[in-house]
């Protein structure tokens, strides 16, 4: 969605009611929505998670029914644990409600269990470290090690598109070969890259 549309979202909220069913909404049809494709993704039916969780097959039908589902905190920890991935409940300004629904994405309804985003990051560290035996990394910042707080999101954001932009310059050749990968900025920081030499 363009800044436009989301400038024109935020001024629909100056409307106190249309706040109150604005959150409501995006609550319901968000968890409504992941519990399907999080159950679909584990090619389960309603009638195999509801015996999975101790309940009804009703029961989930309402959950992912944005119209109808309620669910307590405690259901929905019981299907974090169940599909081993994480749970965030908390107020939030509704300027981070418009930013996360003009840029909703599949792997923010889709999210990873645990064991695949280990997976994930160990293989994106493993090229990292592999790119710095190659020359194409000259140094990777202590935020790597979490040794520092992570840097603003502007910033993040600067440094993933000149990551971007050095990536797609890369020179062929036996030592550049290997494609960076796009780098997780919170995990690994900034990282100052530079082109192989010319043999």
């Amino acid at each position: 969605m363009s800044l436009q549309s989301s400038e024109s979202l935020f001024e629909k909220l100056s409307d106190p009611k249309y706040r109150e069913a604005f959150v409501s909404s995006r609550l319901a049809q968000t968890i409504a929505m992941q519990a399907r494709v999080l159950r679909q993704r584990k090619e389960m039916s309603q009638k195999d998670l509801a015996i999975a969780l101790h309940t009804s097959q009703n029961a989930i039908y309402r959950l992912e029914n944005p119209k109808y589902g309620r669910p307590s905190i405690s259901t929905l920890r019981k299907l974090a644990t169940f599909f081993d991935v994480g749970l965030v409940v908390r107020f939030a300004p509704f300027g981070e409600l418009v930013r996360w629904t003009t840029s909703l994405s599949e792997s923010s309804i889709n999210v990873a269990d645990f064991e695949t985003e280990r997976a994930k990051r160990a293989t994106i560290e493993q090229k990292v470290r592999m790119a710095v035996a190659a020359g194409l990394l000259t140094h990777i910042d202590k935020n790597m090690a979490g040794n520092e707080p992570s840097q603003p999101r502007h910033k993040k954001n600067r440094n993933i598109r000149q990551r971007k932009a050095m990536i797609q310059n890369q020179p062929s050749g036996v030592s550049s070969q290997m494609k960076l990968p796009v780098i997780d900025s919170a995990l690994y920081g900034d990282i100052n890259c530079k082109k192989p030499e010319a043999a």
